[in-house]
């Protein structure tokens, strides 16, 4: 059997099922995030809980100290490192949106996130049904690897459905009105967007803000 003739077996074979196809995905992936927020793993990443929950327990835009024990995958040799972080580099807003969510620690923080998600899964599907996998797939990086950015993520979201989110998601993600030493970490610090592991996340924003700025640019030429 030829490889053209196999696909269109296959393809013929699987064809019933088509509807659940999209179903059972966002449900695998929702498994995924249910799973994240227990996950002791990410919860003990004391470099990066300790950067976000620690700048929630501190005033914007200020940096301060901490340190962390750092041990042997043997556990026999641990040693103290000191640290120093720029509490949220982002905006007021995001800083009042994040300060509630991160009360009970990163696990508090991801089920808080977890809810919200819903809801606004809830809104994709009930408006939008057509756009319910790319949100999913979306979310779950979001949530799983940039959580601090789930804001900005739903910002985008909801710039395909009205415009002005395409100036109110950056201006959230900017510290915008910080003081002149904020923005020489952002551009100067190794740790901001000089840091290659920031990228990925940056890229995954500018992605979804451009598909949002062509479904509206299409909504306008077409009145």
């Amino acid at each position: 059997m030829s490889w053209n003739g196999f696909t269109s077996k296959l393809l013929t074979l699987l064809g019933p099922s088509k509807p659940y196809w999209t179903p059972s995905l966002v449900l695998s992936f929702e498994l995924l995030k249910i799973f994240q927020a227990f996950n002791p793993s990410y919860l003990g990443n004391a470099d990066y809980s300790g950067w976000l929950i620690g700048s929630l327990q501190h005033p914007p835009w200020t940096y301060w100290f901490t340190s962390v024990t750092l041990c042997s995958l043997s556990l026999t040799e641990c040693h103290h490192v000191a640290i120093t972080y720029l509490a949220s580099p982002y905006s007021i807003f995001w800083y009042t949106f994040y300060k509630p969510l991160a009360m009970f620690g990163m696990g508090g923080l991801f089920a808080f996130l977890y809810l919200i998600d819903k809801g606004v899964l809830g809104l994709v599907l009930k408006y939008s049904r057509q756009f319910l996998l790319p949100y999913a797939i979306g979310s779950l990086f979001f949530y799983k690897l940039w959580p601090h950015d789930m804001l900005i993520f739903w910002l985008l979201i909801g710039a395909y459905y009205w415009w002005p989110l395409l100036m109110i998601a950056p201006l959230v993600k900017l510290p915008v009105g910080a003081p002149l030493s904020v923005w020489q970490y952002i551009f100067n610090s190794p740790l901001s967007i000089h840091d290659p592991q920031n990228w990925l996340s940056y890229g995954a924003m500018a992605l979804f803000w451009l598909g949002a700025l062509i479904v509206n640019i299409r909504r306008w030429r077409h009145g």
